[in-house]
C-alpha cells in the first residue's frame, strides 16, 4: 500500500478488538521459566503497567492484536507497520509496548517487569513515546515546536499535497527539496528508524545499553514470548535466580 494512500485512509481506522493471552502462572514456575528462557533479560526487564492482578503471567505477544482506535499512537503504530523502512521492526499491531521506566510504566496501572524471551527483537525508541521520538524529523522544521502526532499532522495535510516538495513548502521545513521527490519517497527518507535514532536489538545488547529504572524514559516494544512478574515479587525472583 502507497504511504500517501494509508495516512489518508487513517481517517477511517476501525477498532479492533484486543485480545488478552496472559496465562497466570505461580512465582515458582515464572523462575523456572525465566532461568530456562530469559537469560539473556535476567536482570534488565521491561516495566509495564497493568490492570492486572495476577503474581505472574506468561504471554504470547504475538498473539494480541492492539485495538486500532483512531488516536496518535494508532497513526504511527500504521506507519511501522506499513513503511518498508520499518519492516524488520516488530509489527506494533501484535506487540507489547513497555516502558525503560519504573515511574512511567505505573502511570498505566500495577507495574509489571517484563522478561522476554531469549533472542526476541526488542524496539527501543529515543523517547517515552513514539509521538516524541522522531526528533531528526521534528529537527527538519522552521519551527520545531509540534505538539501533535508527526504522522498525523501530516495526514491532514496529504489531500492537498502532490508532492514532497509542497510538504516542504507547507510545513516550512529549512530542508531544499528536489520537485521531482515523490510523497513516498520523502517518507521513506525521513520517517525512518535509523533517520530518528530507534534502535532493534536483543534482549542481551539491550542489557548492555546502560538503561535505568529510575533514569531517561524510552518506549520499547516487542513480539514474542515473555514473563511478566507482579512488582511486589520481582524481589524474590530475583533473589531465586541470582
Amino acid at each position: 500500500m502507497k504511504l500517501r494512500r494509508l495516512l489518508v485512509e487513517l481517517k477511517n481506522v476501525e477498532s479492533n478488538q484486543y485480545h488478552k493471552e496472559a496465562k497466570s502462572v505461580g512465582i515458582d514456575r515464572a523462575i523456572e521459566l525465566i532461568k530456562a528462557h530469559c537469560s539473556q533479560s535476567m536482570f534488565t526487564p521491561l516495566c509495564r503497567g497493568s490492570d492486572q492482578v495476577d503474581p505472574a503471567c506468561v504471554v504470547d505477544v504475538a498473539r494480541i492484536r492492539r485495538p486500532g482506535v483512531v488516536s496518535n499512537a494508532v497513526y504511527n503504530t500504521e506507519i511501522v507497520d506499513k513503511v518498508p523502512a520499518w519492516k524488520k521492526y516488530p509489527n506494533r499491531h501484535s506487540s507489547m509496548i513497555c516502558s525503560t521506566n519504573y515511574e512511567s510504566a505505573s502511570e498505566f496501572g500495577n507495574v509489571y517487569f517484563v522478561f522476554p524471551y531469549n533472542n526476541t527483537k526488542l524496539a527501543v525508541a529515543p523517547a517515552s513515546t513514539m509521538d516524541k521520538s522522531f526528533f531528526s524529523f521534528i529537527q527538519l522544521f522552521d519551527k520545531p515546536d509540534i505538539t501533535n502526532s508527526i504522522t498525523r499532522t501530516l495526514t491532514d495535510l496529504l489531500p492537498n499535497l502532490n508532492n514532497a516538495h509542497a510538504i516542504s513548502n507547507q510545513l516550512k521545513l529549512n530542508i531544499n527539496i528536489d520537485p521531482s521527490t515523490t510523497v513516498d519517497q520523502f517518507f521513506n527518507q525521513f520517517l525512518t528508524p535509523e533517520y530518528n535514532g530507534f534502535k532493534l536489538v536483543t534482549p542481551d545488547v539491550y542489557s548492555k545499553m546502560g538503561l535505568t529504572y529510575s533514569g531517561m524514559h524510552k518506549e520499547v516494544w516487542f513480539s514474542g514470548k515473555a514473563v511478566m512478574v507482579h512488582n511486589k515479587y520481582i524481589r524474590y525472583v530475583l533473589g531465586s535466580i541470582l
